[in-house]
């Protein structure tokens, strides 16, 4: 998959499909090719820290417009790619991220 905004078109049709799975890779991709770490795989704290608002945001509303980002009040694409490779403390950064980008 080459550019950003495809992956933001695979993100949305595999939302679309119910392929939660898929899309936890999909969102977890797109974040890592935002933030440069696609090399390593992972995030650090300063890159989730800068993470681009408008990226975060164009993610919440491809999970939330779907109906699977949201449980019981909770961003659940968060946890998801959280649980995919990223521990507890980079869970907390991404999610005071969101809430600075205005993802409640």
């Amino acid at each position: 998959m080459g550019s950003i905004s495809e992956k933001y078109q695979e993100l949305e049709r595999v939302l679309t499909e119910g392929d939660i799975s898929k899309a936890s890779d999909t969102t977890k991709d797109i974040i890592l090719t935002v933030t440069s770490r696609v090399d390593e795989g992972v995030l650090d704290i300063d890159s989730i820290e800068n993470f681009p608002c408008e990226d975060l945001r164009k993610i919440d509303e491809l999970w939330v417009s779907s109906g699977a980002g949201v449980l019981n009040g909770n961003r659940t694409y968060l946890v998801m790619v959280g649980s995919t490779g990223f521990d507890i403390m980079f869970n907390d950064s991404l999610s005071t991220r969101a809430k600075d980008c205005g993802v409640q």
